[in-house]
């Protein structure tokens, strides 16, 4: 294929930098899902293109084959190349990219880089039953805290988080019988960002 190109890249630079090894004599279709998707990655790139657009590049990927593949467009991201990468699979984002653009039914909800979309690591989250008394929760933890339901059934406690902040929260649902379950100190992940601009377009 790279006799096909005026100026193609290094097939064998690009198969060892993908992890597939350049001397196998194995058939594409006896590879497994992840060696194909880099071994198609590595067609892509033939070309030597400057920016290269990838659609959904891990789905059905086995896990140990995802990690590889994301493996491979890190190290193709780090060598200069630019990716668009368009998926549903946030934790891929997390992982590789530099700048983040949220679609919600085909407008930009959200922009910018992972840590930035994340936000703050003073937030801590739980989830329990919808329409909890925020006041109430709120003199449990102290008026320098902020809380608030940010959708039904999901909570944020805004201010320092703390095993103090962690062990209040736990303390009043438990006396209030309330069942709280995914309790985490950090910021908003991809999911709950794209989660809560759905709601909200609803």
């Amino acid at each position: 294929m790279a006799k096909l190109y005026p100026d193609p890249a290094d097939p064998i630079a690009l198969l060892t930098t993908l992890g597939i090894d350049p001397a196998t004599k194995t058939t594409t279709r006896r590879l497994s899902g992840g060696e194909q998707q880099r071994v198609k990655l590595a067609a892509a790139l033939l070309p030597n293109p400057a920016l290269l657009f990838l659609d959904e590049p891990t789905a059905g990927l086995d896990p140990k084959a995802r990690r590889e593949l994301l493996a491979a467009l890190g190290a193709l991201r780090d060598l200069g190349t630019a990716i668009v990468l368009t998926t549903h699979q946030l934790g891929d984002v997390e992982e590789i990219a530099d700048f983040v653009l949220v679609m919600v039914a085909g407008k930009i909800v959200a922009s910018g880089t992972v840590a930035a979309l994340t936000g703050s690591a003073d937030i801590t989250s739980f989830r329990a039953t919808s329409g909890i008394d925020l006041n109430a929760l709120t003199g449990a933890v102290g008026a320098e805290f902020q809380v608030v339901e940010i959708r039904p059934g999901q909570y944020e406690v805004r201010g320092h988080a703390s095993p103090q902040l962690l062990a209040d929260i736990t303390k009043w649902c438990a006396a209030t019988g309330i069942q709280a379950t995914e309790i985490r100190s950090g910021g908003r992940t991809l999911e709950d960002i794209v989660i809560a601009a759905t709601d909200v377009k609803q």
